[in-house]
């Protein structure tokens, strides 16, 4: 028996037999503020859970680094975030009525302060029809502002929440996915599957210069070194349109051996190689 545990506010239940595994997905010490928990609460319980943990996996190598040095008697491992290639099976010739007829971006995932909200909107100004599939999350006015007048304008498609089924289809359409997450503490340590997903549909992928990025070591993904790279990138992407790609069966087959079930099947094998040592 094995009990996961992947939530910064949740502590292992006393008496749990079997393997503990504490799955950190997030540097949430450093996104307590994003979150609105307090830092001292979540540093804390994630000192009591890397204790009683028997097992520790990280998102990333920064994460794992992060740590690994907190608590030195352990040994961290890595295992990045997944995606779900199935549910990117029947997307296709399935355009959501309120989806642009033109290639479009889209950027799928909470909009919050942790993304690069200038380059979103220089895309816009550009012409760039945008799609943003996702709830706000947004705390800082500052930033609130500037989402504002971002879903505001003519060329943004803001859907909100949405099901994995139908978030699937606004991906699949698209010209190119977008992961522009700001250069941050939190955001370094972090591994968007987003990206993935955007692989699993088929499209191209632009992603900030993220450590998680280049860890995937694929050219089907693109790692934008500057907000003008970005957006040029994008421009192009849009202007093939999303129907002129021959790199999509090799995205998806990449996004296969990233599925959450090739994911399991490292997990299981980390824990197997661990019982089974003398």
């Amino acid at each position: 028996m094995a009990a996961i545990l992947a939530s910064p506010e949740a502590v292992f239940p006393r008496g749990l037999a079997g393997e503990r595994i504490y799955y950190v997905t997030d540097d949430w010490i450093a996104g307590s503020k994003l979150m609105g928990i307090g830092e001292a609460r979540i540093a804390a319980l994630q000192t009591k859970n890397l204790s009683a943990a028997t097992s520790v996996f990280a998102v990333s190598p920064v994460l794992v680094e992060t740590l690994s040095a907190k608590a030195p008697n352990r040994t961290v491992r890595l295992l990045p975030n997944g995606c779900n290639t199935g549910l990117y099976k029947y997307t296709s010739g399935f355009l959501p009525a309120d989806a642009p007829r033109e290639p479009y971006a889209v950027f799928a995932g909470k909009i919050n302060e942790r993304i690069d909200i200038d380059v979103l909107s220089r895309i816009v100004e550009i012409g760039v029809p945008l799609v943003l599939v996702g709830p706000r999350r947004d705390r800082d006015p500052r930033i609130r502002d500037q989402i504002n007048n971002l879903v505001s304008d003519p060329s943004v498609t803001w859907v909100g929440q949405k099901s994995a089924e139908d978030t699937a289809l606004y991906i699949a359409n698209a010209a190119v996915g977008l992961t522009p997450y700001r250069i941050d503490e939190f955001n370094v340590a972090s591994f968007p599957l987003k990206t993935l997903d955007y692989l699993a549909a088929g499209i191209p992928a632009i992603s900030t210069a993220l450590p998680a990025a280049r860890l995937m070591a694929t050219d089907l993904i693109t790692i934008a070194e500057n907000s003008s790279d970005f957006v040029s990138r994008t421009v192009e992407f849009c202007q093939l349109g999303h129907n002129s790609s021959q790199l999509a069966p090799e995205r998806r087959r990449f996004a296969q051996t990233h599925d959450w079930d090739a994911r399991a099947v490292q997990l299981l094998g980390v824990i197997r190689g661990i019982h089974s040592k003398p």
